[in-house]
């Protein structure tokens, strides 16, 4: 009977786990009330550690606040997973062989699983206890099963291990929303580094150009290398050194560009924009405007003086004051007179025109 107790105990509380494992955000953020079925969408896409830095209603709700706010929509950013498939759109990965391919293959599921938890542990036990904050993205979910199994059956990370994600805008409008209230909450204290672990069993290419927001420093992305080659490859234009780690950072050829377009219905390639920001309009190049032609009467010229103007009747005839004719009109006019053999100059002083024959 006491063996019996024990058991049921023991089953008791790795139920109560399974369920504190990882959290969805409206888990996090208890009463949140989302009305918007985008919003809904794009934070599903998050999943937090349980009793984790990150497990906070507050941080919950500053993050679907950011999320409608911003107009984010889930899984913007085009991912490519595959070496036949990546070896079009990165001429890195030509070197990597078909046995290359099966190898890593093997590790999905269950063995990608583990290798994410024995990773994030190791660097965990390395880091600092506070200050050291780690995410994990990857677009699959079918791993996220066999992780959380680990979490249930080898114990939680600890507290620096913050959550999984399946879609990199959602992640970082998470981290900016984290330090918006980090930085009110605690003026005084130091802010925590991201790492931004991007874990893989087959070559990852986003050919996406994205900027990495000024506000996520310190801030890393983290990923791996299988026999020498980046398992990760990301088109981060102007990305400082110190912001990647075993990350390939490559842009994609024109002509991959064109491709990718074509498929996606577009025109021409996106323009850089930053993480956890709404995906920027593509605008159609504006056709250049010629200025408004200037009205007839707002032409005017210098009165001639006397002495000149008695020197023009001597050498070129008699003066007549010509009719004023409208804008409308004006054309019209000269073009009616552009036959004529006189040979005329015109004088403005306002709105008098002086016609010399």
């Amino acid at each position: 009977m006491m063996l019996f107790e024990q058991r049921r105990k023991k089953v008791l509380e790795l139920a109560e786990q399974t369920n504190d494992a990882l959290k969805t955000i409206q888990e996090v953020g208890q009463k949140l009330n989302i009305t918007s079925d985008t919003v809904k969408k794009v934070i599903e896409t998050i999943k937090i550690a349980a009793n984790s830095f990150g497990d906070k209603a507050v941080y919950a709700s500053a993050f679907t606040g950011t999320v409608g706010a911003v107009g984010i929509a889930a899984n913007m950013i085009a991912t490519y997973q595959g070496v036949g498939e990546l070896r079009a759109i990165a001429g890195h990965l030509k070197s990597m062989s078909e046995t290359q391919r099966a190898e890593l293959a093997l590790a999905g599921g269950t063995a990608f699983a583990e290798n994410i938890y024995v990773m994030l542990k190791s660097k965990i036990e390395k880091s600092d206890p506070e200050l050291d904050w780690f995410f994990v993205y990857h677009p699959d979910t079918d791993w996220t099963y066999h992780f959380e199994e680990k979490l249930r059956t080898k114990g939680l990370l600890g507290r620096n291990f913050i959550g999984i994600v399946h879609d990199l805008d959602a992640l970082v409008a998470f981290m900016s929303s984290v330090r918006d209230v980090y930085s009110t909450r605690h003026p005084r204290r130091r802010p925590p580094f991201f790492h931004l672990v991007i874990p893989a069993y087959e070559p990852v290419v986003i050919p996406t150009p994205l900027l990495i927001p000024e506000k996520l420093h310190p801030f890393r992305i983290e990923g791996d290398i299988h026999r020498g080659t980046y398992l990760v490859w990301m088109n981060l234009p102007g990305v400082d050194e110190k912001a990647v780690q075993n990350i390939g950072v490559f842009q994609p050829p024109r002509s991959i560009w064109d491709n990718i377009m074509v498929q996606v219905g577009l025109v021409q390639t996106p323009p850089p924009r930053f993480l956890g920001a709404s995906a920027q309009k593509i605008e159609q190049p504006q056709v250049p405007q010629l200025p408004e032609p200037t009205p007839v009467a707002a032409i005017t010229a210098p009165e001639p003086e006397k002495g000149e103007l008695s020197s023009l009747k001597a050498s070129r005839g008699s003066i007549r004051r010509a009719q004023t004719y409208q804008d409308s009109e004006a054309g019209s006019t000269n073009s009616s007179r552009s036959h004529s053999h006189r040979r005329r100059r015109r004088h403005r002083s306002n709105s008098v025109s002086y016609i010399f024959t």
